[in-house]
């Protein structure tokens, strides 16, 4: 093969590295009839060079041998108003700044305004801040690649943090590991496509007649950290909950095709960290679950020890290498659904309200029982 391929999704996570690597500037990325981001190449201007399949990570032979696993922890950050703000225990924060502090840079996802999940840079903890919480919707990394190249040849500290395909990409686009680059994933259950996501967003506003103005996808205000509840506020500041969304993201209609064939699917990565919800923790060490938030901790390599090292008197943490972690991502990827291609034929069709209700089982029973126990929408 001589040149990357779109003909199968499986074989594409949308990562933007082939773009990048193309030396005519022949492939463009634009949205698939799924809504998610997907390679095009002009036969006029590619010069069959075969770069773009040097650096695709799934149609190369690139996947890369993973590191083992060093250390397995239970974690949370010590400063309670940052673990507030953050969807587990906060390792994220403890890790980025010990780039930031060092004059470095940080790489990662960011909801921008309400409708888009883009990977942006920052050299502020203000400007990370935007990256901290999860997103259910895949990030557009596209943009970043440029940016990212020029500071890792500067030689900054530089911190890249992204889904496992991401940060493979990552890998890819400078050339295997450097000195100055730390990579952080996260277990990954798949992602969502976000036009779904910007239907969902225009279905909320149109419904309470209001424009949304900030979105949480697991808000802890009302809900503990492992309920997976969303929080919507709009410009009014009026406040509602739901799992409209949350259903569909568990269902696993939405997600990307690629996902379902995921090679990332296991403990041996090449990313330094791989960072998650410590979800059964109770089961480990109940002692340790205050309903704040827990994070799963991996670390691998030297340097990821020398980075944990650096942090870990901002961390509470317990060592559980004696256990399995508790994601299933980690042992295989999340099982394609027999009604997938019904679910897309149905929304294409009928719109996010119809698959809402028919795939995310939002029905009016459903609603009611919501509505008693969890306050929701």
């Amino acid at each position: 093969m001589t040149r990357i391929s779109n003909e199968k999704k499986e074989q594409c996570s949308g990562c933007g590295a082939c773009a990048t690597a193309c030396p005519t500037q022949a492939i463009t990325y634009a949205y698939d009839d799924e809504g998610f981001l997907a390679p095009s190449v002009d036969e006029k201007l590619c010069v069959n060079c075969g770069k773009c399949v040097k650096f695709c990570h799934l149609q190369g032979e690139n996947s890369g041998k993973g590191k083992k696993v060093v250390g397995q922890y239970a974690a949370k950050i010590k400063d309670e108003k940052i673990r507030a703000n953050s969807r587990s225990g906060g390792v994220f924060t403890a890790l980025s700044d010990f780039i930031l502090e060092r004059g470095g840079v940080v790489y990662g996802a960011a909801l921008l305004g309400v409708e888009k999940v883009e990977h942006i840079r920052a050299e502020t903890p203000d400007e990370r801040d935007k990256m901290r919480g999860s997103k259910y919707v895949q990030s557009d990394t596209t943009r970043i690649w440029e940016a990212f190249k020029r500071d890792v040849a500067d030689g900054r500290p530089v911190l890249f943090t992204g889904s496992p395909c991401q940060t493979q990409a990552a890998r890819l686009i400078i050339g295997g590991e450097r000195d100055n680059v730390y990579l952080c994933d996260f277990v990954c259950h798949g992602v969502p496509s976000p036009i779904l996501w910007r239907d969902y967003i225009s279905f909320m506003e149109k419904k309470y007649r209001r424009t949304l103005a900030a979105f949480d996808f697991r808000d802890k205000r009302e809900h503990s950290w492992e309920s997976h509840v969303e929080g919507l506020t709009f410009v009014d500041q009026k406040t509602v909950y739901s799992r409209r969304y949350t259903n569909l993201f568990y269902s696993n209609e939405c997600l990307r095709e690629s996902c379902y064939a995921c090679p990332y699917t296991t403990s041996e990565r090449t990313s330094d960290f791989t960072i998650a919800d410590y979800w059964g923790i109770d089961s480990v060490a109940a002692e340790f679950n205050d309903s704040k938030g827990v994070s799963l901790l991996l670390v691998r390599g030297e340097r990821g020890e020398k980075a944990l090292d650096a942090v870990k008197e901002r961390l509470d943490l317990i060592d559980t290498s004696h256990t399995p972690p508790p994601h299933n991502n980690l042992q295989r990827s999340t099982s394609r659904p027999e009604t997938r291609d019904a679910f897309w034929e149905d929304y294409r069709k009928y719109g996010f309200k119809y698959v809402s209700v028919k795939y995310g089982r939002y029905d009016a029973l459903r609603k009611i029982k919501y509505k008693i126990f969890d306050k929701l929408s």
